[in-house]
């Protein structure tokens, strides 16, 4: 059985994700996230940024929403309160915006505070690799399958998916 699924209708976000202190780059990795303008403790809509720099464009679903970015391991969750303002952990400082299908938002920037990372030891031995491959029942490998770890109180969270022979490793 095939699906073609039609793209949902969309709006776009556009803005710069920046270290609060010298106005430079958070790394050449960051997530943009959406969260419900009325829901704190809702879902959380990771969007595909395409990234340029410190600069990145999404389309978001029409709707109003609290907009957050992160670069971890060394900038948090941060949302964004206004286009030149610092940007705030607290969901409850987070400025609302209201996605319009075939609009534009611009200048949705974050100013993001950086946190010495000492909780990871990202290039250990071998036997701190978490690694595996996603099957069917028929051992038949899964490419591009999405894998996600997560701590048991949720704190720590990656996401990546499997290569073309199904394998992962974190």
């Amino acid at each position: 059985i095939n699906f073609d699924l039609a793209g949902a209708p969309t709006g776009t976000i556009t803005g710069k994700v920046v270290d609060k202190e010298n106005g430079g780059s958070v790394g050449e990795w960051f997530s943009v996230i959406l969260r419900g303008a009325d829901e704190e403790w809702g879902e959380w809509r990771h969007l595909n940024a395409e990234i340029s720099g410190s600069n990145y464009t999404v389309k978001a679903p029409e709707g109003s929403w609290k907009i957050m970015a992160e670069a971890w391991p060394n900038y948090a969750e941060a949302f964004y309160t206004g286009a030149d303002s610092d940007s705030s952990s607290s969901w409850s400082e987070g400025a609302t915006i209201k996605v319009v299908v075939d609009e534009k938002l611009e200048n949705i920037n974050f100013k993001m505070t950086y946190q010495a990372d000492t909780s990871f030891d990202y290039g250990g031995p071998e036997s701190n690799i978490i690694k595996g491959a996603v099957t069917t029942a028929d051992k038949t490998s899964v490419p591009r399958a999405k894998i996600e770890l997560r701590s048991k109180d949720w704190m720590v969270w990656a996401e990546g998916k499997t290569d073309n022979d199904g394998k992962f490793s974190f």
